[in-house]
């Protein structure tokens, strides 16, 4: 394990001196390659297979369309895993809103199955106490959109083949 970490070390390393010698757009590049090697890229299965966890899921529950971001959806998300040659993130489950123990337990059990029956080995559940969705716009180019603010986390889990393990 030491050997690979010296490898990536410096691979890493390479590519920081390469990125200093070729200039700041040349380094932009190799910035985001190195970050795509070490903590990885979703592929389009991976997005897929996050959307269909949510769509499942929200099948099963009936959860109300209030979300802040979204309108007309409910309030659940997901983050598709990622692979890099160092890191490997889990699908992230993301719901917001549910503030009761009870509810959440209901939840994870029921990901947990999804999880099952779909064979994934890994599924992080984040619950968020509200969105906090900050909209912003521009009367002089049209433009308008939205970006999160800060938003408190009240539970976070990951379901894996021994059960429910909290995340520090």
């Amino acid at each position: 394990m030491l050997r690979v970490i010296k490898v990536i070390a410096g691979i890493v390393t390479a590519f920081a001196v390469i990125g200093i010698a070729i200039g700041r757009n040349g380094r932009d590049t190799v910035l985001l390659v190195t970050t795509a090697l070490v903590y990885g890229i979703s592929t389009g299965g991976d997005v897929a297979e996050c959307s269909q966890v949510v769509e499942i899921f929200l099948e099963r529950h009936n959860i109300s369309k209030d979300s802040k971001s979204a309108p007309g959806r409910a309030p659940v998300f997901c983050d598709p895993r990622s692979k890099g040659y160092v890191f490997e993130t889990p699908p992230t489950v993301i719901i917001y809103g549910v503030a009761k123990k009870t509810s959440q337990e209901q939840y994870l059990a029921a990901l947990n199955a999804i999880r099952l029956n779909m064979g994934i080995k890994q599924l992080r559940v984040k619950f968020y106490e509200q969105e906090n969705w900050i909209e912003w716009g521009s009367k002089e180019t049209g433009a308008s959109g939205g970006d999160r603010g800060a938003e408190r986390l009240i539970r976070k889990e990951t379901l894996a083949s021994v059960g429910v393990t909290p995340v520090a």
